[in-house]
């Protein structure tokens, strides 16, 4: 019977070599699989290309492994078992810890929930259960309930700094811990953005005033799973401007919910958003911030573009779960980093504003708003969109 040959450094052309010198700086070693793959350069191109892009996602080299080892044995496969424990001893997992996440899960309570989600997909052929998603529903309601007290708070007179103790508290109050708190040294609960600050703001001694534009952005975990949503506010007397503006830019968001449908492609969301938006006035759509996936960590892939040509990037399915963030300024879309490294101002100080939900597509096909009071049953229903009704 014929064999696949095993490609390896005597027998290797100049591409393969190449190759090869990426995965031995990656993993430490070249796995015998890889060089069976090297037998079509560009197949295990497309390969290293696609564990490249999930290597720019917030999970560590350690958690992808024990994700791996937690499929490798879901599918009984057992040379890849056989891999990844080699690849998972470089990363630092010892036997003890492998063993449990081949099992499903880790010793690592964060960990866990990504290698049992991760599981869950391949148990239920790519579809997130009910269950999960109602999990992660506890956290975007923390969320939402925190944003409706801020909003009930806020007032003329107040620090930014007070506005992050409500938040801290009702977040403790819920059960739930701040996402914010600590992310890249991070150091508050909330994001709170005045007037030209557009996102990332730090809560301090800043006093809100009448007319400010304050946009506030919060995000919690229950049990692993992670919430983040946004909204601004005029306080006090309004600049219709500056309404108008707000009003804009959170019908920009439902809309882009509503374009992110299943079956849709990802670019769907932010042609919708950036359609809307020009068609209501001449405004700055930010250009370096965007959406993003979200689970079982805060920022996953992919990345959500808030303009753009629809028809391009992932198809929508069951189970993706994004977080929606249009950020639009009265002027322009250029910004700048204030010298905390932190808040993002306009570059020519035009007052800016940010909405967000987080939403999945439930196992019916249909979303869900996970962190708004209502699922999104009003917003998106005036849309034509029915949400689902598992949650």
């Amino acid at each position: 019977m014929s064999r696949i040959n095993t490609v390896t450094n005597a027998n290797a052309n100049q591409e393969q070599l190449a190759l090869f010198d990426a995965i031995q700086q990656k993993l430490g070693m070249v796995p015998n699989f890889l060089k069976i793959f090297a037998n079509s350069p560009a197949a295990l191109r497309a390969f290293l290309g696609f564990h490249s892009i999930a290597n720019e996602g917030s999970l560590d080299a350690a958690t992808r492994e024990r994700i791996a080892l937690a499929i490798a044995q879901q599918n009984t496969c057992e040379y890849c078992v056989s891999a990844h424990t080699a690849i998972g001893r470089k990363a630092g997992l010892d036997n003890e810890e492998m063993v449990a996440n081949r099992a499903g899960s880790s010793q690592d309570a964060k960990a866990a929930v990504a290698v049992q989600f991760a599981r869950a997909l391949i148990e239920h052929k790519g579809e997130v259960t009910t269950g999960e998603i109602q999990a992660m529903r506890q956290a975007g309601l923390l969320v939402g309930e925190t944003l409706q007290l801020l909003r009930e708070t806020i007032k003329p007179g107040m620090t930014t700094s007070a506005l992050d103790a409500v938040a801290a508290a009702n977040i403790k109050r819920g059960g739930g811990k701040s996402n914010f708190l600590g992310y890249h040294g991070f150091p508050a609960t909330i994001c709170v953005s005045v007037n030209d600050e557009i996102v990332h703001g730090i809560p301090g001694d800043r006093v809100i005033h009448e007319g400010d534009v304050v946009s506030i952005d919060c995000g919690a975990i229950i049990d692993g799973w992670h919430g983040d949503a946004a909204f601004s506010i005029i306080v006090g007397a309004a600049d219709p401007e500056d309404q108008k503006m707000l009003a804009v830019c959170e019908e920009s968001m439902w809309r882009g919910i509503a374009a992110g449908k299943k079956g849709a492609k990802l670019s769907d969301i932010g042609h919708a958003i950036e359609e809307y938006v020009n068609s209501q006035g001449k405004y700055g759509i930010l250009r370096e911030y965007g959406g993003h996936g979200i689970g079982s960590a805060m920022h996953m892939e992919p990345h959500v573009l808030n303009y753009g040509k629809p028809g391009n990037g992932p198809e929508i399915t069951i189970g993706m779960c994004l977080a929606i963030e249009p950020m639009i300024t009265r002027g322009t879309h250029k910004t700048k980093v204030l010298g905390d490294d932190w808040t993002v101002v306009s570059q020519d100080k035009s007052h800016g504003s940010h909405f967000e939900h987080t939403y999945c597509i439930a196992p019916d096909g249909k979303p869900f708003v996970l962190t708004a009071l209502d699922g999104g049953k009003a917003d998106l229903g005036r849309l034509g969109v029915e949400i689902s009704g598992l949650l």
